[in-house]
């Protein structure tokens, strides 16, 4: 890259240019693409909100991206986002704030991450405190057992503890109260400083990113405190190197016999007067930063205590129940017999007043009739909908896998329509659910989900909370027609021409118009605005049909599904479809593509709508 490109930049002091060897390295553009494929486009694919376009605009255009990011970092231009927020409803109303930040500032923060990571693993006390999805520590040994976490499987996670109480006569378990927003940026900014080899310019950048992105409604200023609950490794990693002043404590009062998922610890007590004592040191250690133990989670329970509270005797008998249906045939009478086990051991679980874990037991149970295909949690799930919001996104999973059915529809169909949705993630779910499914076309069920899109993407709802013009969105992009699907845009344009994040989806319409006249509408309407997020879009699609003799590679592999026979997303299919009824061109390859995607489709919907098109 060249100096001069930086020299000319004169907003910046002389000092810039010592920090940006540092720079350089953290933010190479090897390194953007490294983290872009492994960990933030998966990343990015598995949000609470996903985007109508699969980020393909940023995907095919990455190498200018990266160049153009690694230009403005260097040179001090630099500026992060606005992120999106997500509600996610936690209990009884009460939500919790995710936010979603552009794909630019995942790349920064997760590239800041490889650089601090290897640092921050060294400066760890303890082996048994763990914290990140991406970065899992898989070769990690646990005290008690060869055998420790990946740190998502709670429920080997809850046998793990059920081990430590068979050494230890008490154990205590808790969290802290409001951890990620109590996290003040001054104390961990000291901590990370710490680290060996993490430059000041790094942490520069990251403070600025994390204050941009975080919600501020309202014009509320900074508070300089309170990470970003973002669904990525950098908050994560920052949460979990703040309490390793926790980790050494417990380490050196416990022998080690303590184990911390972020902020939910379990450590063991010799006796309840030890573990009060163990919780209260713990207590006034955490107020140096501000934090407090959460008291209403708090417990020190005996062993028969944690037997129950853990579920010890469910979650066992759930291990087993999954290593022996690895071992039957799919037809043998032993796995029929065990399936039916099963079955009796769940009604009489839920039957049964809950305690403790129980909620991570029926996500236990949810998960294996999900894996087995057993409707047997059916009525009881669809009743939980609108009242265990803990569960949906288990419940909802498990209606994906089911496939199309009547009495899961209406289940999700009363939840939206009623006064119960509180929150956007829940509305996304049942959109994921319902465009996964494979609908016979126009069966009685294609012509419900359609009316239920076009009901929620009515001025009332969308008015109410904007993510049900999304929702509406992605099932009219599936189930809808042009004629269906435009005046839900049209008679929202109040509200998406004042977010980014609702314009952009709306662009990522585009390929359901098929280049006629009502689209151009829509794009100028879009053009107006000059959202650059939109206009990337816009952008993509033309991009995708602008050579006559050739459909790039990139594009062609997307459309085909990786050449997988599997689940056919709806950003494909909007992409499919522009490419497939674009006139610009070669016929001979549009019928050749057409043909090829065919053998990759297994859903009646698009093999339907695709062979309906004439080239």
């Amino acid at each position: 890259m060249a100096k001069s490109a930086f020299q000319s930049h004169t907003f910046h002091t002389k000092r810039l240019a010592s920090r940006r060897a540092a720079i350089e390295k953290v933010f190479s553009e090897s390194s953007m693409d490294k983290v872009w494929k492994k960990y933030v486009r998966p990343g990015l694919r598995d949000q609470e909100v996903l985007d109508l376009h699969d980020y393909n605009d940023f995907h095919w255009d990455r190498k200018q991206i990266f160049t153009k990011l690694h230009t403005s970092l260097c040179s001090g231009r630099y500026i992060p986002q606005r992120s999106t927020p997500v509600s996610v409803e936690k209990k009884l109303g009460v939500t919790r704030t995710l936010v979603l930040p552009s794909p630019e500032d995942c790349i920064v923060l997760q590239c800041i991450v490889e650089d601090i990571l290897p640092e921050a693993l060294k400066k760890q006390p303890s082996s048994n405190s763990f914290f990140s999805r991406s970065h899992g520590f898989q070769d990690a040994r646990f005290t008690f057992e060869r055998d420790y976490i990946w740190f998502r499987r709670w429920a080997k996670f809850s046998n793990i503890r059920f081990e430590m109480i068979s050494n230890h006569s008490y154990i205590c378990v808790t969290d802290i109260a409001n951890y990620f927003d109590n996290i003040d940026y001054s104390h961990l900014r000291n901590i990370l400083s710490m680290l060996n080899n993490v430059e000041e310019v790094t942490l520069d950048i990251l403070f600025s990113v994390l204050d941009r992105i975080s919600w501020r409604p309202d014009y509320l200023p900074s508070p300089e405190r309170s990470l970003p609950q973002v669904n990525f490794d950098a908050p994560r990693l920052l949460s979990h190197v703040y309490l390793y002043e926790v980790d050494a404590f417990l380490k050196g009062v416990t022998s080690n016999s303590f184990v911390r998922w972020v902020d939910d610890i379990t450590v063991t007590a010799s006796s309840i007067a030890a573990g009060k004592i163990l919780l209260r040191d713990l207590d006034h250690l955490l107020l140096t930063r501000g934090l407090r133990l959460n008291a209403g989670k708090t417990q020190i329970l005996s062993a028969v205590q944690a037997r129950k509270f853990f579920h010890s005797d469910e979650n066992k008998f759930l291990d087993d129940v999954k290593d022996r249906l690895n071992k039957y045939g799919h037809s043998s009478k032993r796995r029929q017999k065990l399936l039916g086990r099963v079955r009796t051991k769940f009604d009489e679980f839920r039957a049964r007043p809950g305690y403790g874990h129980s909620e991570k037991i029926v996500k236990r149970y949810l998960s294996h009739f999900t894996a087995t295909l057993d409707d047997h949690a059916v009525k009881f799930v669809a009743a939980s909908v609108q009242s265990e919001p803990g569960l949906r996104e288990n419940v909802f999973r498990y209606f994906e896998e089911l496939g199309p059915r009547r009495d899961t529809f209406s289940s999700m169909r009363a939840y939206v329509l009623s006064d119960h949705v509180l929150d956007d993630a829940s509305l996304m779910y049942i959109a994921k659910t319902l465009t996964a499914w494979h609908v016979k076309p126009n069966s009685r069920l294609h012509r419900d989900i359609r009316t239920l899109g076009q009901l929620i993407g009515g001025k009332a709802y969308a008015q109410r909370n904007p993510f049900f013009f999304v929702t509406s969105l992605w099932l009219l992009a599936k189930y809808g027609m042009r004629r269906h699907i435009l005046p839900v845009i049209q008679d929202n344009i109040d509200i998406w021409t004042h977010s980014e994040f609702l314009a952009r989806q709306v662009a990522s319409t585009y390929g359901k118009f098929r280049f006629h006249r009502e689209g151009e509408v829509v794009r100028q309407q879009l053009n107006q605005l000059r959202f650059a997020s939109a206009t990337s879009v816009l952008r993509s699609f033309d991009r995708v049909v602008e050579l006559a003799n050739a459909i790039r590679p990139e594009v062609r592999l997307y459309i085909l599904n990786g050449r997988n026979l599997g689940t056919y997303s709806i950003p494909r299919f909007l992409i499919c479809l522009h490419v497939l009824t674009c006139s610009k061109i070669d016929v001979t390859l549009r019928r050749k593509l057409k043909n090829e995607v065919l053998v990759y489709l297994n859903d009646p919907i698009y093999v339907k709508v695709i062979n309906k098109i004439r080239i």
